[in-house]
């Protein structure tokens, strides 16, 4: 009979454990419930002043394990998609009581109080994005977070509006091959070399994707 190598046996191991959090994701997501009238959407439109249309894949947990404080919070959910356009992940955003982000600290494993994370991937987010808007043009916009993200959709109806949810997975966006340019979002943060190699990555690798991109930036 057929017996695998180790190495094999151990790509098979590392690919069960990917899809075993990849389906815990999933199984996550179908608890949700849609976003009107729930604290998610307070925290959308009166918190971050979102006006546009809310994407319906975005959705609210009243309750959600919390990896700091262990305990359920509610939080605003949303899916993220690979390129195949499969979700192998969520991105969860913990929320207090009155619709706000979370504000919240816990004692970690040296006995230290530390504020506990306020946002939180859920399975194989690397090379997949929160898709707030599926456009008919050929242009793709990419934001680090899905609140950017949304108020970057009202302003270009017509275009696709990708969240990347970190500034160094902006180069590990899926893009399909119907976007010719790409238009990076940057956050006006204070700059720092790291940030700076991110987006200079980001750009590298969407040229050499044969794309024209380009890099914004808000004024304040």
């Amino acid at each position: 009979e057929y017996k695998p190598k180790a190495q094999e046996r151990d790509v098979k191991t590392e690919q069960a454990l990917l899809d075993k959090r990849i389906n815990y994701a999933r199984q996550q997501y179908q608890k949700t419930l849609p976003l009107k009238d729930t604290l998610a959407e307070k925290y959308l439109r009166e918190f971050r002043g979102i006006t546009g249309e809310l994407p319906s894949s975005f959705r609210f947990s009243p309750g959600i394990k919390h990896l700091d404080t262990k305990r359920l919070t509610p939080a605003l959910v949303a899916p993220i998609h690979n390129k195949d356009n499969q979700i192998t992940a969520i991105v969860r955003i913990f929320l207090n009581a009155d619709g706000s982000k979370l504000r919240e600290t816990f004692i970690n494993q040296k006995g230290e109080v530390q504020k506990a994370t306020d946002k939180a991937n859920l399975g194989v987010s690397g090379d997949g994005a929160v898709i707030v808007q599926k456009g008919l043009s050929s242009t793709l916009w990419i934001a680090e977070g899905i609140e950017t993200a949304l108020s970057v959709a009202k302003a270009v109806p017509h275009d696709t509006v990708m969240a990347s949810l970190s500034i160094s997975q902006f180069k590990n966006m899926p893009v399909s091959d119907t976007i010719q340019a790409v238009v990076i979002c940057a956050d006006n943060d204070p700059p720092s070399d790291q940030g700076k190699k991110n987006i200079s990555d980001a750009v590298s690798n969407f040229l050499s994707l044969k794309k024209q991109v380009f890099v914004t930036m808000p004024l304040e």
